[in-house]
């Protein structure tokens, strides 16, 4: 599904879970092109070779509550400034649950990024990982082994988590979801 106008695209739970977009291994299910466009509570699956389960390519857009797994990228923003991305679920995607290329000024905050091949995070850009009180769940940062320590009790891992990619860091991870 190309997204080429400013929309608001809300997937509704009718009972049986969030509606799916299936891109069957061809492209992405969904590309946003067109700046404030919103894309919410959808499950993409299956994005093609070099795709993404979201591919956005505008600015100002807000991508929430999606579930991004079984693609090449989970949710991929190329270029883009001021978007909002949060408490997606991007797992088990070939190479990352989230990227962002040459991107600046957006704020990623509240996902989790679970078993993805090459890494759960990369941003070579400057972008803002937590919102100043919470960050994101990493599937390789979420517990004492992998360096996550929470001594203090409140769900969140005492030290931050770099991105890789470039200089953005996560200044607060989560240890899970539930805080």
């Amino acid at each position: 599904m190309k997204i080429d106008k400013m929309i608001e695209l809300q997937g509704i739970d009718s009972g049986d879970g969030m509606p799916i977009l299936d891109a069957t291994g061809r492209g992405s299910p969904v590309t946003v092109s067109a700046d404030g466009v919103v894309v919410e509570g959808l499950r993409l699956l299956n994005g093609g070779p070099d795709s993404a389960g979201i591919l956005v390519l505008s600015n100002d857009c807000v991508i929430r509550n999606n579930d991004a797994s079984n693609n090449y990228v989970g949710i991929h923003l190329q270029g883009c400034k001021n978007c909002t991305v949060q408490g997606n679920a991007a797992s088990g995607n070939l190479q990352f649950g989230l990227r962002l290329d040459d991107c600046s000024g957006n704020l990623i905050f509240e996902n989790e990024m679970m078993k993805n091949f090459l890494g759960d995070a990369f941003d070579d850009g400057t972008n803002l990982w937590d919102d100043g009180t919470v960050g994101n769940r990493y599937g390789d940062f979420d517990d004492l082994e992998e360096g996550c320590i929470d001594e203090d009790g409140d769900g969140l891992c005492d030290s931050g988590r770099e991105i890789p990619g470039g200089s953005s860091r996560d200044r607060f991870p989560l240890m899970s979801l539930d805080i």
